[in-house]
C-alpha cells in the first residue's frame, strides 16, 4: 500500500510538471489531483524538490530497464549493440518530438531545455548504464566480435552526442528523417568497431 500511494504521487507530480512546468506546480495541486491531503504528501516527500528528484530518478531508472534488458539478453554482440543504440536514440528523439509539440509547456516542463534539469535528468541516466554500456562492448571485445581500440572509444563519443542533442534545441527533421539519420549513424557506429574477423566484415 505504501509503495502503491509514493507511485501514485510520483505519476501525478510527474504530469503536472508536464503541463505545468515545475515552478508552477504546488504541493496543493500535487495532493488535489491524487485525491490525497497534503499531510498524506508530506509523509512520504518533504519538499516540492524531493518529489522532483524522485520522479527524475524514475524516469531515468525507466530508460535504464529497457536498456538493461537488451544487455542481458542472449544475443550476438553486433545485435545487442544495435538494439541498445536503436533504444538510445529513439529516447532521444522521443523527447525532442514531445518539445516541439507542446514548446509553451514542455520546455519548462520535466524534460526541460533548462541546463540545469536537463543535464541532472540525462547525466543520471547516463551514469548509471555507464558501467553497463562497457559490460556490453567488453562481452563484444572478450569474444572476438569487437575491436578494443574502437571499441572503448564509444561510451564518450556516445554520452556527448546524447547531452549536446538534448541540450539543443527541438530539431525541425521528421521522425521518419530522425530514425533515418540514427539507422545511418548505428551502422556506422557498429561497423566501425566489428573486428576483421567478424563475419560480415568477410562477406
Amino acid at each position: 500500500m505504501v509503495s502503491k500511494t509514493r507511485d501514485k504521487l510520483l505519476e501525478v507530480a510527474r504530469n503536472l510538471f508536464m503541463v505545468k512546468g515545475v515552478e508552477h506546480t504546488t504541493m496543493n495541486d500535487i495532493a488535489t489531483a491524487s485525491e490525497r491531503g497534503r499531510r498524506t504528501i508530506y509523509t512520504y516527500f518533504k519538499s516540492k524538490r524531493e518529489i522532483y528528484q524522485a520522479v527524475v530518478e524514475r524516469e531515468s531508472e525507466l530508460v535504464i530497464s529497457r536498456l538493461r534488458e537488451v544487455v542481458q539478453s542472449s544475443v550476438p554482440p553486433e545485435e545487442k549493440l544495435r538494439s541498445y543504440l536503436t533504444i538510445r536514440f529513439g529516447i532521444l528523439t522521443q523527447t525532442q518530438t514531445k518539445s516541439r509539440q507542446r514548446p509553451d509547456r514542455y520546455i519548462t516542463g520535466l524534460f526541460t531545455r533548462d541546463t540545469r534539469r536537463g543535464d541532472r535528468i540525462y547525466q543520471l541516466a547516463l551514469s548509471k548504464e555507464a558501467d553497463m554500456f562497457e559490460s556490453l562492448l567488453r562481452s563484444g571485445i572478450d569474444c572476438g566480435a569487437f575491436r578494443a581500440d574502437q571499441a572503448m572509444r564509444l561510451p564518450t563519443l556516445l554520452n556527448h552526442t546524447i547531452i549536446s542533442a538534448s541540450a539543443s534545441s527541438p530539431t525541425q527533421l521528421t521522425i521518419e528523417d530522425q530514425e533515418r539519420i540514427h539507422r545511418q549513424l548505428i551502422d556506422f557506429i557498429v561497423d566501425g568497431i566489428l573486428t576483421d574477423t567478424n563475419p560480415k566484415i568477410q562477406q
